[in-house]
């Protein structure tokens, strides 16, 4: 899901920059000043979902938050008479935040399953060592029960072996 949001996010973003730029250069050319406006308020939606877009994987909570920034602007401050497209973008930036918000639901659960397995796998550590010390029987000289003797003497004291 959230790799998902930034592609489309980055893939509608550049466009909402491109388009910016566009629309600013024919309208510097042709001294239109509301749709010169509407292109720099255009690129700056564009900017925000590209950072929205950037930060999905990793800090999809701030994904969310960008991505509503830039549909709010999208949808309300930029002016539908000089760029009608805006609304259709912030649209799909408020989806976009919409589909965040799921990843970053999916990203908490994923996280509190990962801590639940590390704590079944310190348990089972715990119980296997406990387990472990208690089936342990010491022998002088730091050897253990289960240990082969080192010497014919060691192992006919044993009663493990009469011959080599």
């Amino acid at each position: 899901m959230r790799l998902a949001v930034t592609i489309i996010g980055i893939l509608v973003s550049l466009l909402i920059i491109v388009l910016g730029f566009g629309i600013y250069a024919v309208s510097d050319a042709f001294g239109q000043e509301g749709h010169a406006q509407a292109a720099s308020l255009g690129w700056l939606v564009g900017v925000i979902a590209l950072v929205g877009s950037a930060l999905a994987i990793g800090v999809p909570r701030a994904s969310v938050g960008c991505f509503g920034v830039a549909g709010f602007l999208a949808l309300v401050v930029i002016d539908k008479d000089y760029w009608p497209d805006m609304t259709i973008y912030g649209v799909v930036m408020l989806v976009l935040g919409t589909a965040a918000f799921f990843g970053w639901k999916q990203k908490d659960r994923e996280e509190a399953e990962k801590a639940a397995e590390r704590a079944r796998q310190e348990e089972r550590d715990r119980q296997l060592t406990q387990l472990l010390a208690a089936q342990r029987v010491a022998i002088p000289q730091g050897r253990m029960a289960d240990d082969k003797p080192a010497t014919r003497k060691e192992a006919r004291e044993q009663g493990q072996v009469t011959r080599w």
